[in-house]
């Protein structure tokens, strides 16, 4: 039986002919789960802008330096030319909700045939993490590195293509290795403290490492410890590490502190310090030139005018230094192509290749707005009229109506609609700007681990709090009363002021309604940072877009354990999925409070294939089991978990 009884202020645009044709049109049907050992079967709505929509998280290029591997937050790896930036191939492993999918580290064998990923990969469904293993021509999944219990943080290949290494957190923090002849495990150390960030091959095969447990190792060819580990001398955290071209020198930079540090490849002691001056930020990433005269550094260091820059030492780290500005957002990786260039990417999510010269060229930026944190946030007391801006700093402000099916650029100001509010009597909140342990009232509330709070808004005696992968509502006395997943970090939230919807602007672009009684989601907006197109979608899977705005979106569906998903653009799908209403429909999700089911095509489609039902978790995301046992496994870093920094 379908519920009717809608609340929000959205019931009277669902119809009652709406409703029977999502009950005709099998919208509202149950479905079975994924067998254990395999990750779901449903589909997942996902972005596909041509570029990542989530923040970078690693980078390699082959040997030869044509071809650029790069993984994201936004579950996807993707293989790009470096000759002329030309995205190739989108790499697609199996994903699931919530963390599920996220990869954090990737690897492009030297002769550029295979493509390794790996991050929170395979967790929630399989209850260990695995790497995966792509063909970078034709994008097969051609076998999974299984059995591994902990996130995977970096992954290198050796120069000479035999062996794999990755940085392990979780239960098996530390390292493992594998011969690629017949991908055995070759070797393990799991004798760390904290997961490993940094892993660096030299030509000679020896394996140097860093780890948040504060020491540097370094192995011989058989992976026995050269010597004790060593302490890192700039910090307690060293975070990534790379060996000189010629194996005599290894560069470490540090998640704790502003240094950079050249040490001996022979025995990790401290050779040098390069110039820090004007450094007021961390420079965790560094790299070599492929000549290695020329030592690289950036990641949290700013300029006078707010821009993240990448420090260039001549004469290995002893000479003069230039600064190259990259951007706002932080510098998430570089590395040295084979010419004397240098690739690098960063939080926006963006990535670049800085010339020799010091010039910037075949830079890739996202093609989502850039939320401003917190203001120019603004809603109509009925929540059906959000304003942004596509630019952190304000600029480039735009509005969209729900009801007009509406994206408006540049609109007028107008005094009615609502800012966030940040306090009100009998509730005083602190310590939420960027800060991992908030409070109201004085009592501190309760966030994972590394998660920090963004934003805020104060409904009543109720407070909505958007943070680094969650949203969450607490009362008065500091008690949640939910949380749930989100695709993003949370920049901006606002509030209806009849407290029954709560809006948030997330860092992949994406503006989301939820239900403010249980968190559930109700509808979520693309607009494209050009300013033309957009497209609303409901959790069910009905969509509602402008001209080419369902080009934007499509559903990614996994085919098991052992292949590579397919992807299904929302276009192909058009007469079936696209909805003209769908962006005024808010409370279907309200009309009942089990998890709700996608539509299918009908049987007997050969071209276009049939979409499985959905059967959509929880919102109380914090609750699953399987989260309270990953979180008893892994431990997440503000370097390698946290979305973004600003």
């Amino acid at each position: 039986m379908v519920r009717t009884d809608l609340i929000g202020p959205f019931s009277k645009i669902l119809t009652r002919a709406a409703l029977s044709a999502m009950v005709a049109l099998g919208l509202l049907i149950s479905c079975t789960p994924a067998f254990a050992g395999e990750p779901p079967t449903e589909p997942f709505l996902r972005l596909e802008t041509g570029m990542h929509s989530a923040v970078i998280r690693g980078i390699s290029v082959d040997a030869a330096g044509h071809l650029l591997l790069t993984v994201s937050d936004d579950k996807t790896a993707r293989v790009w030319s470096v000759d002329d930036g030309r995205l190739l191939r989108v790499l697609r492993p199996p994903i699931g909700a919530g963390d599920e999918g996220k990869l954090y580290a990737g690897a492009v064998s030297p002769d550029g045939r295979i493509a390794v990923v790996g991050g929170w990969t395979g967790e929630d469904w399989d209850h260990s993490d695995s790497v995966y293993l792509f063909d970078t021509s034709s994008g097969r999944l051609l076998r999974r590195l299984t059995g591994l219990l902990g996130v995977i943080d970096s992954l290198t290949f050796s120069p000479d293509g035999q062996f794999l290494a990755a940085g392990l957190g979780g239960q098996d923090k530390g390292i493992r290795v594998w011969r690629t002849t017949d991908w055995a495990s070759a070797w393990d150390d799991r004798a760390y403290g904290y997961d490993v960030y940094g892993l660096s091959f030299s030509k000679s095969g020896e394996l140097v490492t860093s780890s948040w447990d504060g020491y540097l190792r370094i192995y011989d060819v058989h992976g026995h410890l050269k010597q004790p580990k060593a302490k890192a001398p700039g910090g307690s955290q060293p975070h990534h590490v790379v060996f000189s071209p010629d194996g005599k020198q290894v560069a470490v930079g540090y998640a704790d502190s502003n240094r950079v540090d050249v040490l001996s490849g022979h025995d990790l002691s401290l050779l040098l310090t390069p110039d820090l001056r004007g450094i007021n930020g961390t420079m965790a990433h560094v790299a070599w030139s492929a000549e290695g005269n020329t030592l690289f550094s950036g990641e949290e260091a700013k300029d006078g005018q707010g821009q993240r820059f990448i420090r260039t030492w001549s004469n290995g780290g002893r000479g003069a230094y230039r600064d190259t500005p990259a951007g706002v957002r932080t510098i998430m990786g570089l590395l040295a192509l084979p010419r004397g260039d240098l690739v690098f990417t960063a939080a926006d999510p963006r990535w670049g290749v800085l010339r020799g010269a010091g010039r910037i060229d075949l830079l890739h930026t996202a093609e989502v707005a850039d939320y401003p944190i917190r203001n120019n946030f603004r809603l109509s007391s009925d929540g059906k009229k959000v304003q942004f801006a596509f630019d952190q700093s304000g600029k480039q402000p735009a509005a969209f109506v729900l009801q007009d099916r509406r994206l408006i650029t540049d609109p007028p100001d107008n005094a009615e609609l609502i800012t966030p509010s940040t306090s009100a009597p009998g509730m005083t909140v602190g310590h939420w700007q960027s800060e991992a342990n908030p409070t109201l009232n004085s009592v501190v509330l309760k966030l994972d681990r590394y998660e920090r709070a963004i934003a805020v808004a104060v409904n009543d005696e109720r407070l909505l709090l958007g943070a680094d992968w969650s949203l969450r509502l607490f009362d008065k006395p500091g008690s949640e009363v939910w949380s749930v997943a989100v695709p993003g970090t949370v920049w901006a939230v606002n509030v209806t002021p009849d407290g029954r919807l709560a809006v948030a602007a997330l860092n992949d672009g994406t503006i989301r309604w939820y239900r403010m009684r249980d968190g559930q989601e109700l509808l979520a907006l693309f607009p494209d940072a050009d300013g033309k197109r957009w497209v609303a979608w409901t959790p069910q899977g009905y969509y509602d877009a402008s001209v080419g705005g369902d080009e934007l979106i499509g559903w990614h569906i996994n085919r098991g354990a052992d292949k590579g998903a397919d992807f299904f653009p929302a276009a192909q799908f058009r007469d079936r999925f696209n909805r003209p209403t769908s962006s005024r429909w808010c409370s279907t999700r309200s009309m009942s409070t089990k998890p709700s089911a996608k539509p299918t095509l009908p049987p007997g489609e050969r071209r276009r294939p049939r979409l499985p039902t959905v059967c959509r978790r929880s919102s109380r995301f914090s609750r699953r089991p399987t989260w309270r046992r990953s979180q008893s496994r892994r431990s997440r870093s503000p370097i390698s978990y946290v979305p973004q920094r600003r």
